[in-house]
């Protein structure tokens, strides 16, 4: 026999929480960011793979610097509009340029990282593709221009 503690634990706290037929909406939600915290991590062990000193290495460096910058944004203005702000009020300008600079620095390590991708090959590519990333010397350039 149930107590009246357990009773009330099995009853959803909303019908929307419960989920539709019964099941609970919990558990779908979540796996995003486990599958992004487990996605970083894959991330850095690329990283690992790539030989220091090469331009495919560099750009992996600032790729992962610029993600890490960027979280700590995002974490800091989260923070702040929740310590500082009233949810009625508007949202003050420094509080949006954060929200500003950390959305184009997104948008940075997002080309940086389609270039290990698209451009190197890194970890997606056979090592003849890779090759051209894994050039050493800090301070060579294409003809093009492009580091």
């Amino acid at each position: 026999m149930l107590t009246s503690a357990q009773r009330q634990a099995k009853q959803p706290v909303s019908a929307v929480l419960a989920g539709p037929y019964g099941h609970p909406l919990h558990p779908i939600p979540v796996t995003v960011p486990i599958g992004a915290w487990v996605a970083s991590l894959v991330g850095f062990l690329d990283l690992c793979a790539v030989p220091t000193g090469t331009r495919a290495f560099r750009v992996g460096l600032a790729h992962m610097s610029l993600n890490l910058v960027v979280t700590l944004a995002y974490a800091g203005d989260f923070l702040w509009r929740r310590a500082a702000q009233p949810a009625h009020e508007a949202v003050p300008a420094g509080m949006l340029a954060l929200s500003a600079v950390a959305l184009a620095l997104l948008g940075i390590s997002g080309y940086l990282g389609g270039k290990l991708s698209y451009r190197y090959g890194v970890r997606v590519a056979d090592e003849d593709t890779q090759a051209e990333g894994y050039v050493p010397g800090a301070g060579r350039h294409r003809p093009d221009g492009d580091a």
